[in-house]
């Protein structure tokens, strides 16, 4: 029974999304430029009536799970999608073909993989993270791991002795390059 259940869920989500993704990648043959519009979408209402941090409202683009939007309402999930929209086609030169399958990137870490005798110990000291439990890019911030700026740039000061004001962005690239500088001194 629980397994007809599943296949049933199963046809139900995929199979529509299958649909409207093969129809909305028709489409997108008959013109050259495309707007969000163009893109297969669906909504789904999360709420959950114990966890009131969870947004009740999201919205993808099928195929395309990254470009995300969520909300009190489906009209304020898709205004975070369509400004997530905007922002992907002003910093890349070409958008995916409504309806296909677009493959995760991630980004790089050539840097902070040069660094990585630094960032082992600034993690553990600083952020108080196990540096390899974690995935770092070079883009990576001291906000994505929700610490206090201030109390960070205390630790960072009085921990490598340097003599920050401020951590600007807080790309920690930045900082474990600083650190590596008055190392090499």
């Amino acid at each position: 029974m629980f397994i007809w259940s599943l296949v049933r869920t199963l046809i139900q989500t995929t199979v529509p999304d299958t649909i409207l993704a093969f129809y909305k990648r028709l489409l997108s043959y008959t013109k050259t430029k495309w707007d969000l519009a163009d893109y297969p979408l669906r909504y789904k209402n999360q709420a959950d009536p114990i966890d009131k941090e969870l947004k009740p409202w999201v919205v993808q683009v099928i195929n395309w799970w990254t470009l995300t939007g969520l909300g009190d309402t489906k009209e304020e999930a898709y205004n975070m999608l369509k400004a997530g929209f905007e922002n992907y086609k002003v910093h890349n030169d070409k958008l995916p073909r409504p309806g296909c399958s677009v493959p995760l990137q991630y980004a790089d870490t050539t840097i902070v993989d040069n660094l990585e005798n630094i960032a082992v110990d600034f993690f553990d000291k600083i952020l108080g993270y196990n540096y390899y439990e974690c995935f770092i890019s070079d883009e990576s911030s001291i906000i994505d791991f929700g610490q206090d700026e201030d109390e960070v740039l205390k630790k960072i000061n009085q921990t490598y002795e340097l003599n920050l004001t401020e951590i600007g962005d807080g790309n920690i690239v930045r900082i474990l390059t600083v650190i590596d500088e008055k190392n090499k001194r």
